[in-house]
């Protein structure tokens, strides 16, 4: 987790000072330990940090064998499938796998990336089915700088749990919805937010 904090930050001092920094999904949980550590940054968006807590609904035994079994498909290779498994594991239904499959510039991309799936994981740093780690809350209580969290409407009610609760976490953290919006968000309808945000 430290190196991505790492890149994070020799990106930051290339730009010249503290930045405004939007995360999503997994970036969120990036942007958060870079905060935590100090990293210059102005203000932070957050949208949807994916931790799975207690009572989700989820079932956290086969997420974690969803996990082992992306590790064991990049070990032996197989970043197709590698990839498939991940997209069901965000709630990617069946067809829309089989057509991202279709596309030239899509499919080649996310295999060609597929080995960071594990890194993802990583920076979460969550225990699914259970309350955000000691280790996390200590993250997040570290953050010192203007934090917006944004869900999306029509995210599934665990998201909305997971935003609630890392807004609480953070000192002074707005938390924010996103009508119409799910955990793939517009363009669109984010832009506006971190327009009036970061302003």
């Amino acid at each position: 987790m430290s190196r991505e904090v790492e890149d994070l930050a020799a990106l930051v001092g290339a730009i010249g000072g503290p930045a405004f920094v939007y995360g999503t999904s997994s970036g969120a949980a990036l942007a958060m330990r870079a905060a935590a550590a100090g990293v210059p940054i102005r203000k932070l968006v957050l949208h949807e940090p994916p931790y799975v807590l207690e009572d989700s609904g989820i079932d956290a035994d086969l997420l974690d064998c969803y996990r082992s079994r992306i590790d064991e498909h990049l070990t032996a290779g197989r970043r197709s499938a590698a990839v498939a498994l991940f997209m069901k594991v965000v709630g990617v239904p069946a067809f829309g796998v089989f057509m991202m499959r279709l596309l030239p510039n899509v499919w080649p991309k996310l295999k060609a990336v597929a080995h960071t799936l594990p890194y993802d994981f990583a920076q979460l740093g969550d225990r699914p089915g259970h309350p955000l780690p000691r280790e996390l809350r200590a993250v997040l209580a570290r953050i010192q700088v203007p934090a917006l969290l944004a869900v999306g409407g029509k995210s599934p009610a665990w998201m909305h749990r997971s935003a609630e609760t890392v807004a609480n976490e953070i000192p002074g953290a707005k938390l924010r919805e996103l009508p119409g919006q799910t955990h793939t968000v517009a363009a669109a309808a984010i832009a506006p937010v971190l327009v009036e945000f970061f302003a």
